[in-house]
């Protein structure tokens, strides 16, 4: 088997290494650290800024919930309770009618 045409991913002469970076903080790094900070604040910025969008929205939900409980059972207890006034007098009727 020829295993010439195979590359070692091993081999120390495909690998390319930057000699000339001394370590320190040269002006590039320190503007890209600048642009990632400001990047991030900008992204926390708009992080905070929908949150509270939602948290208006999910208020708007909770408060249109209760308000569209509170009106569906009062209107249900109002019929109920006139419904419940005719039936009572109709049984009283029907009772006075038949003695």
């Amino acid at each position: 088997m020829d295993t010439s045409s195979f590359s070692d991913p091993l081999d120390d002469d495909s690998i390319s290494v930057d000699y000339s970076s001394t370590g320190t903080n040269t002006e590039s790094d320190r503007h890209a650290k600048s642009d990632e900070r400001d990047e991030t604040k900008e992204v926390q910025r708009l992080a905070s800024s929908e949150t509270a969008h939602i948290r208006f929205w999910r208020l708007v939900v909770v408060a249109l919930l209760l308000i569209s409980g509170t009106v569906l059972s009062t209107f249900t207890y109002i019929f109920l309770k006139g419904q419940e006034k005719d039936d009572y007098g109709d049984a009283v009727r029907s009772i006075g009618s038949s003695c």
